[in-house]
């Protein structure tokens, strides 16, 4: 879906509105070029600093920095940006700061690598005002966020443990495709995967995670 972004009579701004949220009585719209707030005008588009690590868009020889999910968490902004990384707005620096990513990895060409601890091809965020979760393509199982999770199992801030509990066995899961939607209802997290709508009570969650690692499949202490 394609919105228009009228900054004023002569100007409009064509992006891709990709969602939007209200946060603490403002409008903030997902864009492919990042994350715009609409003015108390109602009329008028303010850009934000973009999320670190930009594209380049080859077709329109620009950089751009596609948001792709926007969601309100505790009291805080979060956004999905490039479709891999996780940001949290910090409005001290008036800057974004990554909370999936554990180090930046740069290479002899110039080049970097990001290692990341959520989905790769992010396609959903979902709050329900005390957890933040995350699902997306080629990791099926939805991740739920350690950084303010609280006890028992402390604040890790750039960890995420899978749900694995009811979703995995041993050796098959009860999807093994993309996850496109979270929703939290009535105490339940649903899950709209490829082959089907799964739930789990929000009830079970500390036992869902309970034995699962901050950080899958890399040796890093915390």
């Amino acid at each position: 879906m394609y919105k228009m972004l009228y900054n004023d009579d002569s100007m409009s701004i064509p992006l891709q509105f990709q969602k939007g949220v209200e946060w603490d009585g403002v409008f903030y719209a997902a864009t492919k070029n990042g994350v715009w707030i609409l003015n108390s005008d109602l009329k008028t588009w303010t850009q934000m600093p973009s999320p670190p690590h930009t594209k380049w868009d080859e077709e329109n020889k620009t950089i751009i920095s596609p948001v792709t999910e926007i969601l309100a968490h505790k009291g805080k902004l979060i956004v999905v940006a490039n479709s891999n990384l996780i940001y949290q707005w910090n409005p001290t620096t008036s800057s974004w700061n990554g909370i999936d990513s554990l180090y930046l990895k740069f290479r002899e060409d110039g080049d970097y690598t990001i290692y990341m601890n959520t989905p790769h091809n992010k396609e959903t965020l979902a709050s329900d005002g005390k957890h933040l979760f995350v699902a997306g393509g080629f990791q099926p199982p939805p991740m739920v966020y350690m950084g303010d999770y609280g006890e028992p199992y402390g604040i890790i801030e750039k960890g995420w443990r899978m749900l694995r509990k009811g979703w995995c066995g041993k050796y098959k899961c009860v999807s093994t495709d993309a996850t496109y939607s979270l929703d939290i209802i009535n105490g339940y997290l649903y899950a709209a995967a490829y082959e089907g709508l799964f739930r789990m009570p929000l009830s079970q969650l500390n036992d869902v995670i309970a034995g699962e690692k901050d950080f899958y499949g890399m040796d890093i202490k915390k």
